[in-house]
């Protein structure tokens, strides 16, 4: 039983040398017509830089704080009582004195991508070395 046992262990080692053997030569053996190599598909996107990153990362999570306190985070929201709008429920009077220094802006920040929305937060920053009046809700 024994010799039975090393005979089989024989021949499972050379069935599998030769099923190795066969996947290698396959794998490797050249082709009579050269292959051409796929050819990558170059794709430039001018991927605009987020305007809250020139802020010091302590203004970016208040920010952040803010946005997700005025609206969740949502870049079209209105406040049916107030009538403010956006991520950062921009008031229609503080949007319309922002388009006169942002240049490209929309009407209404809810027709503004979130980079506009951001472009006016720290437009505001800037103006009022800080986040006050704007914001200041607990962030």
């Amino acid at each position: 039983m024994h010799a039975f046992a090393i005979r089989q262990g024989e021949k499972m080692i050379k069935s599998t040398i030769a099923v190795l053997t066969a996947v290698t030569t396959f794998s490797f053996m050249p082709s009579t017509a050269p292959a051409e190599a796929p050819q990558p598909i170059l794709v430039e996107t001018a991927m605009p830089t987020p305007p809250l990153l020139s802020l010091p990362r302590d203004v970016q999570t208040r920010f952040t704080c803010v946005a997700y306190r005025e609206s969740r985070g949502k870049v079209v929201d209105t406040n049916v009582v107030s009538g403010a709008q956006g991520m950062f429920q921009f008031m229609p009077d503080i949007w319309q004195f922002a388009r006169n220094y942002v240049k490209g802006l929309p009407p209404t920040p809810n027709q503004a991508d979130v980079y506009q929305q951001q472009a006016v937060a720290v437009f505001y920053y800037n103006r009022n070395n800080g986040l006050y009046p704007e914001w200041t809700d607990g962030c």
